[in-house]
């Protein structure tokens, strides 16, 4: 941890009840950062004591964190590890990346949905499987036989790489977890379908009429950010140019600058491919 933004850092701002932190805004992955004597003496006597006045405390940090000196900074959550010597840094989101839920779409399932979807859960588990021993990766295993039949100078024995061994084997998922699926299937409620009013059919075919002009309405692209694209110079333009072109085509302007260009990316490539 340091004060400067002149290099990677971990600014602490302050510090707040833990039981105040909202689940929903772990939406990325998390770091876990130790410390380390042999660079900065004394940091994992410090790292120690601010943990456990924060356990005892019961609060989490805030703060800001820097990993490359070249990149944007983060927003961060901090938390102590009780049984390692090590913290835990939850990026937090922008506003942007949080989504309001509509409070008809909050709810509870029902009791018959969760035993048929715990059913299935049970069914698809693999208990007592040690995923180093019980499963050969094909890949290590064609790589393995072929390095051994190069150094000894042995011709190649056993199977050739099997890609196929890599993927899901839907049958026989379906196969053993059918009727766990079946009874899921039933347990849900049915779609609800507003009733159609008497002059419907109508309401119904004029609105059909209008989607094939919908479809054809495309927002312009300005000529110059296309040969910006097609130049690969996107990453050179400044993040105020960047979120101003996103503003103006109706975009999202919230997250990293590779965020905004990765979304004008593929912006103008849908663009284009719809042309």
């Amino acid at each position: 941890m340091c004060n400067s933004h002149d290099k990677a850092s971990l600014i602490l701002f302050g510090f707040r009840p833990t039981n105040s932190f909202c689940l929903e805004h772990i939406i990325k992955k998390s770091y876990r950062a130790f410390a380390n004597d042999r660079i900065v003496a004394g940091s994992e006597r410090a790292l120690f004591n601010l943990k456990e006045a924060m356990i005892r405390k019961e609060v989490y940090a805030v703060g800001e964190l820097l990993l490359r000196h070249s990149s944007s900074s983060n927003m961060v959550a901090i938390f102590p590890e009780k049984e390692l010597a090590g913290i835990v840094i939850t990026p937090l989101p922008f506003k942007d990346d949080m989504r309001r839920v509509p409070k008809e779409d909050i709810g509870y399932a029902k009791r018959p949905v969760v035993d048929a979807a715990k059913k299935l859960i049970s069914k698809s588990a693999l208990n007592n499987v040690d995923f180093m021993h019980d499963f050969e990766n094909p890949v290590l295993k064609y790589f393995f036989n072929y390095l051994e039949s190069v150094s000894l100078g042995r011709e190649l024995t056993g199977p050739e790489r099997d890609d196929d061994m890599l993927r899901m084997n839907v049958d026989q998922m379906l196969e053993r977890a059918s009727t766990e699926i079946r009874e899921l299937s039933l347990s849900l409620p049915e779609d609800e379908v507003p009733e159609m009013k008497q002059h419907g059919v109508k309401r119904v075919r004029k609105e059909t009429s209008n989607q094939p002009q919908m479809k054809r309405k495309i927002v312009d692209i300005d000529e110059d950010w296309i040969q910006i694209y097609k130049d690969g110079t996107v990453a050179e333009r400044t993040n105020a140019e960047l979120k101003e072109f996103l503003r103006s085509i109706g975009e999202r302007i919230g997250g990293k600058k590779d965020d905004l260009v990765d979304r004008i990316h593929r912006v103008i490539r849908n663009y284009l491919a719809k042309k």
